[in-house]
């Protein structure tokens, strides 16, 4: 990517779980924390090879996730 002068984009799918916690997921939050950390590093070492980093992070969603998954939500 570095060596085509066109413009770039990579996209990272992170979660809201990426900018704060919640009870009983650490070990997600940790991911998410991590995938934002690294797209805000990449950001910055590549934004001079125009091309741009951004990370998405989606809030909740209505689904039966917590019913069928046997998971209390808080």
């Amino acid at each position: 990517m570095k060596q085509n002068h066109n413009s770039r984009h990579i996209i990272n799918i992170g979660s809201i779980l990426g900018k704060t916690t919640r009870l009983d997921s650490a070990g997600y939050s940790a991911t998410k924390y991590a995938i934002q950390g690294f797209s805000e590093a990449l950001f910055k070492e590549l934004r001079d090879f125009n091309i741009k980093v951004t990370c998405v992070n989606p809030g909740s969603i209505d689904t039966h996730f917590f019913q069928d998954s046997g998971i209390e939500p808080n």
